[in-house]
């Protein structure tokens, strides 16, 4: 089976779509299917660390449909997955003469989509009625965290969990790009205030403020700074507490119950981190931008404080996602290729 990816990253739009989709293409490439990432070439495209995960990955001028068109009539996939929120059913047409199937990515439920099959991880109360004008009556939709695009590794550490322990090590991260800069303002206050706490910031290489960061780790003891790392199961489960943003990360804490207090750095995470808190899954204290250094201080030491609430965030979280989502997935276009 040959599969196309189509999916871009950026120091402006982060790298959450390709690493989601790196996660599905490792999954599928073990069950032997050729893939090719198709990627508009910008700086933080994270070519070279597909290509170091064993794929193919073709630059693309633009997102134009005749772009990806071209490509696509010499590759002739089997499947194209398209993960991209600049892509709506016209573009998604402009392909079909050269896909044998189309699958999209999406959590917006914002513009209509041509495709066969449409993966949405997010939880919400009704998540078909969002897609029901959007997409075809055929088209399979794959809905809810259950197809959450989680890494193989994450299962491997899932019950080793004990949230009732002290709190000792705090993960913060706000994306690989943090593109508003909250791990810079607010590590200084977070390490000031909580002293007897130990830090791992986790920031990607596309951060503008990595130097930065990085410094700031040189300086302070209690803080350890995590760049571009492929190690993020091992550390979540070091670690007894998240603090950060709500976006690509939630499926991951979730399957390993760790307690989380989150807010949303972008349109995007407000529904998905609000949805989330109210299953009792984590802490939504709103968007980051609305929010001092003080709220998130006061939100750390209260739960630090109560080993209770920690305990139910664990659980609640873990019972959304159980972390075999990229296997259904993958379950789903290798059938439709039998």
């Amino acid at each position: 089976m040959r599969v196309a990816i189509r999916a871009d990253a950026s120091a402006k739009i982060g790298s959450g779509h390709v690493m989601r989709c790196l996660t599905l293409a490792d999954e599928l490439a073990g069950r032997g299917a050729q893939i090719i990432f198709l990627t508009q070439d910008t700086i933080g495209a994270l070519a070279d660390r597909i290509c170091l995960r064993g794929h193919e990955c073709l630059l693309l001028p633009d997102n134009t449909p005749e772009s990806t068109a071209r490509r696509l009539a010499a590759i002739r996939p089997d499947w194209l997955i398209i993960d991209h929120y600049g892509c709506d059913a016209d573009w998604e047409a402009c392909q079909r003469p050269y896909a044998g199937r189309i699958l999209v990515i999406d959590d917006q439920a914002d513009r209509k989509h041509d495709c066969d099959g449409l993966l949405d991880q997010n939880l919400h109360h009704d998540p078909a009625a969002r897609y029901q004008s959007l997409v075809s009556p055929l088209c399979h939709m794959l809905l809810g965290p259950s197809y959450a695009l989680l890494a193989e590794r994450f299962v491997q550490f899932r019950m080793q969990r004990n949230p009732s322990g002290a709190v000792q090590n705090v993960l913060v991260s706000f994306g690989g790009s943090d593109p508003t800069g909250e791990t810079l303002k607010l590590l200084p206050e977070f390490v000031l205030a909580l002293p007897d706490l130990h830090w791992h910031a986790v920031v990607g290489g596309l951060c503008p403020q990595l130097a930065e960061i990085r410094r700031l780790g040189e300086t302070h003891a209690a803080l350890t700074v995590h760049a571009d790392i492929d190690y993020m199961p091992e550390l979540m489960q070091t670690c007894d507490l998240f603090v950060g943003a709500g976006g690509a990360t939630t499926w991951e804490r979730a399957c390993l119950g760790l307690p989380s207090i989150v807010a949303a750095v972008s349109d995007n995470q407000e529904a998905l981190s609000d949805s989330f808190a109210r299953t009792g899954a984590q802490i939504y204290l709103g968007r980051a931008s609305g929010l001092q250094a003080e709220q998130w201080i006061h939100a750390i030491r209260m739960l630090c404080q109560d080993d209770a609430m920690r305990s139910c965030l664990c659980a609640k979280s873990m019972a959304c996602v159980d972390g075999y989502g990229v296997r259904r997935v993958a379950d789903f276009l290798m059938e439709g290729c039998a």
